[in-house]
């Protein structure tokens, strides 16, 4: 028997805790709240979660204090059936269509009960039925509980305090309560609708409902905070001011009303019909096995007795499952947990870490096609962007006094390593600034992927020129380069123990030469704009040759610090983060252009070495990736499942950690840097394909200048391509022995090689066919 190539399928329920929840429940998500679904038989738990609700700040690690989400709620059904007494259980996750299943039968009577479950975009709710396979078969116990209530978190009087109130009635369950710290104020509503001939009854404060004889039931749950993301919630700074006291009650209650109107089918459709517009842009095929096997087996199996190309091929396709689930427009960013966390105070706060972590959230929207799952990281950004630029004013005034500028932006914006939907964090420690270029990465990415001039103008050039002004106050002149005094390599520690603060370490230089590029190619697309402030053009123009971004050490290896001769006298040689070669991904900085950096670059990975947590194997796939060495990016991809993944696919920090998210993006936007490159200003077409990847095919990834791909390819050859234009333009594709491109009809169409580079004329919306190539 075959199963579906995207689908996560498990024999059994997932254990009711923390571990379970993190190693084995289907996580499901709407952009603005998040599910996890565990399946268990007599119970079913789900966990409800969102990215808004914090608490005051407590010790979570290595006794540090800092506030952090905490979980919503948790919506039970009770069934009362007896888990010995089932068989045939199946729970599924489907990826393409993000509905959760679980089936059983019941042994004593032949029964078959099933549960479907999804989190609806479009209408903002959380939907789960219960039906069974013989009329009134169906008695259920439903309860809705506030997660972590409380009086205090750590000592009375603390303003850790967590409450909630309870409305039942025979049809509907309503949470309301506050987080005391910043007086989020939070709403939930839990409607239920039985079909059949049944009893149902409630009992009133206690926020529980009893369904007898029902042939199916239906749940719908939204919820929502008083939280509004605006400018004021990042500049107040007194926690207790940061809101308004605004219930969200009456929203809640209007959600669901019209989400309870409307036919569980239509539901159903109107959300297989959006998770699908953006899910099916993408296919990926590289041969996988296709037999009958549930996921945690097939993770095991893929380890210990032969690789299957299978588990790539899933991890691909849920990490874009996961960032539909978890970034849409109206909704926060994805955090660091993504949105799901069934924890009082959730590990490294769910936050957002601007060092490499939140970026690399983002790393797959625009390649595999999900640019607008960028827009929640723009919008957060937008209303931030007032207090970043005080924050780069008081590091300018601190620092830089003589390059100070008075009034809002002046001195640009920068954002530091710690942030949260509350503050924005503060610059220095253990990164330095080069956190505000990797971000503006993101940015320029969003524009060249796309290739939108008003974009650039509106959204894009902005955020680059804020940044160029910070930089351009930042920097000095230092034995005839220009560097940042105050410069961290993130996380890295000297031999004390302490954090290494240098000068001009390669992170933060690359940061500012990659920014410094795209700034002045952003200014010049807009040449003759008031937007653009000529005098920092002229600035930016003079500092970039004298950046000095890439320095090579006496091992040929490329340098993380200048302080450096040899590899590893400065900090630890096998540290997680791989700072000083973010240049070189995501960032253009070192490329073929550059092939003694390059080298460099393949020195200093290598030396790194293969250990690492899982975000660090994404970054070192993709970095392995551009350096256009498939083996290697794959080793890593196989290190990260064997240790760093769990049953249900989810990533950890490292083995025997917590959940973290990121990895699940990286991995997915190495890949489909495996596949597909444009970074250098052409196409490179199955640029880094290892030797386990034989045959395959892939369809609908992006590249950068507006261009939509498919490849198809067999004996590690590739045998044709299909590309479509956005725009009207000149499409330039890698080819050193040339190729033939024909049109959507079959008709040849004029090339012209420019060196190795192939050459032709594309029209918005029509399909152009290559075939003719020879792999390298």
């Amino acid at each position: 028997m075959k199963t579906n190539a995207c689908e996560i399928v498990f024999d059994r329920p997932a254990p009711k805790n923390d571990r379970g929840w993190q190693s084995s429940a289907s996580p499901l998500g709407c952009g603005y709240f998040g599910a996890s679904v565990f399946g268990d038989v007599m119970e079913e738990q789900v966990c409800i979660s969102e990215n808004t609700l914090w608490t005051r700040p407590s010790p979570w690690i290595n006794n540090r204090l800092s506030s952090g989400a905490e979980c919503m709620c948790n919506l039970y059904v009770q069934t009362g059936h007896d888990p010995a007494a089932v068989e045939d259980y199946r729970r599924t996750l489907t990826l393409d269509t993000a509905v959760s299943r679980v089936v059983y039968r019941r042994v004593t009577d032949g029964i078959c009960f099933e549960r479907t479950a999804f989190a609806s975009y479009p209408d903002r709710v959380f939907v789960m039925r219960f039906s069974a396979s013989s009329p009134g078969a169906l008695d259920l116990d439903v309860r809705l509980v506030p997660a972590y209530l409380r009086p205090y978190l750590l000592t009375a009087g603390d303003r850790g305090a967590k409450t909630a109130r309870v409305e039942t009635d025979d049809h509907s369950i309503i949470l309301a309560g506050e987080s005391e710290y910043y007086h989020v104020l939070f709403a939930v509503a839990l409607t239920v609708r039985a079909a059949g001939t049944t009893a149902v009854s409630s009992a009133a404060g206690e926020g529980r409902i009893r369904i007898t004889g029902a042939d199916s039931v239906v749940f719908r749950l939204t919820l929502d905070t008083s939280y509004r993301l605006a400018p004021e919630v990042f500049l107040r700074d007194d926690p207790a001011t940061k809101l308004r006291a605004r219930s969200p009650l009456p929203g809640v209650r209007r959600r669901i009303g019209a989400a309870t109107a409307l036919p569980y089918d239509t539901l159903l459709a109107r959300h297989t019909r959006d998770v699908s517009r953006l899910f099916d842009r993408v296919t990926l095929d590289l041969g996988g096995s296709r037999e009958e096997i549930t996921t945690d087996r097939l993770r095991i199996k893929n380890q210990y007795v032969e690789r299957n190309n299978r588990v790539p091929e899933l991890l691909f396709q849920f990490g874009r499952y996961l960032l539909i689930a978890s970034s849409r427009k109206g909704g926060l960013p994805a955090s660091l947990q993504g949105v799901w966390n069934p924890y009082e105070i959730a590990p490294w706060t769910c936050g957002y870490w601007y060092n490499i972590n939140v970026q690399m959230n983002y790393w797959p929207a625009f390649p595999t096609n999900l640019a607008e799952t960028f827009i929640p990281f723009a919008d957060f950004n937008r209303a931030r962007m007032p207090a970043m630029e005080r924050l780069a004013s008081e590091y300018i005034e601190s620092r830089y006094p003589e390059h100070h500028t008075p009034g809002q932006g002046g001195d640009g914006w920068i954002v530091g390593t710690g942030n949260s939907p509350y503050r924005v964090g503060q610059l220095g420690g253990h990164s330095g600034p080069g956190t505000g270029g990797l971000t503006a990465q993101l940015y320029w990415d969003w524009y060249t992927y796309l290739d939108d001039p008003d974009l650039l103008r509106r959204e894009v050039f902005p955020v680059l020129q804020g940044l160029a002004r910070f930089y351009a106050r930042c920097v000095r002149l230092i034995d005839g380069k220009y560097l940042v005094p105050h410069s961290s390599s993130p996380e890295q520690k000297a031999k004390d123990g302490t954090y290494f603060q240098a000068v001009g370490c390669s992170f933060d230089q690359q940061m500012i030469f990659a920014n410094a590029r795209h700034y002045l190619a952003a200014a010049e697309a807009l040449a003759g704009d008031p937007v653009v402030d000529t005098a920092l053009v002229e600035r930016t123009k003079a500092i970039l040759p004298l950046l000095d971004p890439v320095c090579i050490g006496a091992d040929g290896q490329l340098k993380e610090y200048r302080e450096e001769e040899h590899y590893g006298d400065v900090g630890d040689p096998l540290h997680r983060h791989i700072s000083h070669l973010l240049g070189l991904a995501p960032c253009e900085v070192i490329t073929h252009a550059t092939p003694a950096w390059r080298e460099a670059a393949r020195v200093s990975l290598s030396r790194r070495g293969d250990q690492s947590v899982a975000w660090g194997q994404a970054n070192r796939m993709l970095a392995w990736a551009r350096l256009n060495d498939g083996d290697r990016a794959l080793r890593a991809f196989d290190r990260l499942t064997d240790e760093c993944m769990y049953d249900n696919l989810w990533t950890n920090a490292d083995a025997g950690h917590e959940f973290q998210i990121d990895a699940n993006f990286g991995v997915c936007a190495a890949i489909a840097e495996m596949l597909l490159q444009s970074h250098e200003g052409c196409l490179r077409l199955l640029p880094a394909l290892p030797a386990r990847w034989q045959a395959g095919r892939v369809g609908g990834l992006r590249a950068r200048g507006g261009f939509t791909v498919d490849l198809s390819w067999n004996k590690g050859v590739l045998r044709a391509a299909s590309i479509r234009a956005d725009r009207d333009g000149v499409c330039r594709v890698y080819a050193p022995h040339g190729a033939r491109v024909t049109d959507g009809r079959g008709h040849p169409v004029d090339t012209g090689m420019d060196g190795e580079i192939l050459a032709f004329f594309c029209l918005a919306g029509r399909a152009y066919h290559i075939r003719g190539f020879f792999r390298e």
